[in-house]
Parts: structure tokens; sequence; C-alpha cells
């Protein structure tokens, strides 16, 4: 009888020492779980873009952009720091890129809009008009010479557009009864003599 109770006791025992160990083991070979941080959000530029795209020069367009998850925010051709989204207008006087640009730790991303101007004529093609009156009441002619170049013959109470170059030009009149030249009072009828101005009018 003893004996019996005996095997019992060592059975329990055992079994006790080996779940023991078991749980020992478990625990030595198991590695402590880190807990797992949210992945930060994506750096975005949702949208940027001009309106209109094209414009006549002295014109404005509107520069439009949305972004999200920056620090910071910039434009460049001079406009500089801005917010997350908004508006701002520009005008410039050539074709000209506009470059957004959104930064957040280290990375940056960065979007374009552009916007072309269209020019006056005269600007675009560097001409001008150079108009020539000439109010003689006689039967005055005269011929035109503009940067030493004839350009012919201007009729009494008749009047002449010459096509220039947008800049400075020496103009003067030929009398057609002698070989003198000279800007006669009154006539011709232009702004100055020599020199004259050519501009550009809208």
């Amino acid at each position: 009888m003893r004996s019996l109770k005996s095997a019992s006791l060592k059975g329990s025992t055992l079994i006790w020492l080996a779940l023991v160990l078991l749980t020992f083991q478990h625990c030595k070979n198991s590695t402590p779980t880190t807990p797992s941080t949210p992945a930060s959000k994506p750096l975005t530029i949702n949208s940027f873009s001009a309106s209109p795209t094209s414009i006549n020069k002295g014109q404005s367009s509107t520069l439009s952009w949305d972004a999200s998850n920056s620090t910071s925010i910039s434009i460049d051709q001079g406009i500089g720091a801005v917010s997350a989204s908004g508006t701002t207008q520009v005008s410039p006087v050539i074709d000209t890129v506009y470059t957004l640009t959104a930064a957040s730790g280290t990375q940056t991303l960065s979007s374009t809009a552009a916007v072309s101007v269209i020019l006056p004529d005269c600007e675009r093609l560097h001409t001008g008009v150079l108009h020539v009156s000439n109010l003689s009441s006689h039967s005055n002619d005269y011929n035109i010479i503009i940067d030493g170049v004839d350009r012919g013959r201007l009729k009494a109470n008749a009047s002449i557009d010459y096509a220039l170059t947008v800049g400075s030009h020496s103009v003067d009149f030929k009398y057609s009864d002698h070989d003198g030249y000279g800007c006669p009072t009154g006539n011709p009828s232009i702004v100055q003599c020599q020199n004259v101005s050519v501009s550009c009018t809208m």
C-alpha cells in the first residue's frame, strides 16, 4: 500500500517538473513583441494648376494648389512660402513656368503649372509704326530718309506709315527742289525730326 502511494507521489512530482520545464523553455524561446507604430501619412500634392493657362500681356492668371501632410510649401518665381491650399494671382510678362515644392521631413515633391503670355504684334515681331504727314499747303515734296536710307517721296498734304523696329531711328527730309536736308517747321508733321523713337502701342 505504501509503495503504491510512493509511486503515485513520484509520478505527480515528475509531471509537475515536466510542466515547469516546458513553461520555462517556452518563456526562454519566446521573443517580446514590439508594439507596431501606425504608418505615417504620405506627402501628397493633390493639385497645382493655372487658370487660364494663356493670357494677353497685362492680364492675370490664378494659381491654385492643394497639398496634404506637408510641413512646408513654396512656389518659385518670387511667390515664396504658401499655405497647404490656396490661390494667388500672377501677371507674368513672358511665358513662365511656376514650380510648387512641398516638403515633409526628408521627403519633397514638386509640381509645375505653366502660363503662356500673348504679346502684342509689335512686341512679338519687334516692329512699330512711324506715321509721317506732309502738311504743306504748297507743292513741296519731301523724300524721307530713315537711318540714312531714302524711303521715297512724300507729296504735299499726304501721309505715310513706315514699319520700323521698336527703338530709335534717325529721320531726315530731303527737299525735292534742292539737295538740302532739313526739318522744316511743321512740315512734315512728326514728333521729332531726328532720332525718332518708335514705341509699341497695345
